[in-house]
């Protein structure tokens, strides 16, 4: 009992970090520990064995995880953002800029990662958000919108992963759409020429 307490530990330590257990993996991890522990033993089948588990640890529930970028799991931090924008305050004031909202421009590039096969993975129930890195592998679309602080905005900029996609996706769609091919799936300074 005392090594499926830590395998949970373990679980909701592993969700924490942005890698959460899908069942399989779970049901693998708690599989090689009764078969190190007892030998020889037989074990339940895994749909009952993972019932058992289920009743056990109420306090954990299956959900279907948002993809998160290593870079951003790694800087979203309070204490970054704190700093963040303390330092954009002063810069703001110092600049004159806060009283020239047509100036002041946000540009925010997101991706699109085309695996869309999210299997629902363990996590402590009541868990606002559930995240999953995303390994960074799988061919992605990404898009660099940008606004200023007037609530103008510049088109879209679409930056597809080595070629363009064929119809009905093609830039040709919507006529105030840019874009771009990148070998690297984000924007470079070659990109953006």
């Amino acid at each position: 009992m005392k090594r499926i307490i830590s395998l949970v530990q373990y679980c909701i330590y592993c969700v924490s970090h942005g890698f959460p257990f899908t069942r399989q993996r779970l049901m693998k991890y708690s599989d090689k520990i009764s078969r190190f522990l007892h030998p020889g033993e037989i074990i339940p089948p895994p749909g009952k064995r993972w019932e058992m588990f289920r009743r056990r640890h109420n306090n954990l529930s299956m959900r279907r995880p948002d993809t998160l970028d290593r870079g951003r799991a790694e800087c979203a931090t309070c204490p970054t953002m704190d700093t963040f924008f303390t330092s954009y305050e002063k810069h703001l004031e110092e600049s004159g800029l806060g009283e020239k909202p047509r100036q002041i421009y946000n540009c925010n590039e997101s991706g699109f990662c085309s695996d869309q096969s999210r299997h629902k993975v363990l996590v402590p129930r009541g868990a606002k958000h559930v995240y999953l890195q995303a390994p960074g592998t799988k061919e992605h679309i990404r898009v660099l919108a940008c606004f200023n602080a007037a609530g103008e905005d510049v088109p879209p900029f679409i930056i597809y992963h080595m070629y363009f996609p064929s119809c009905p996706y093609t830039l040709q769609t919507v006529a105030t759409l840019t874009g771009t091919c990148s070998g690297r799936g984000f924007s470079t300074s070659l990109s953006m020429q």
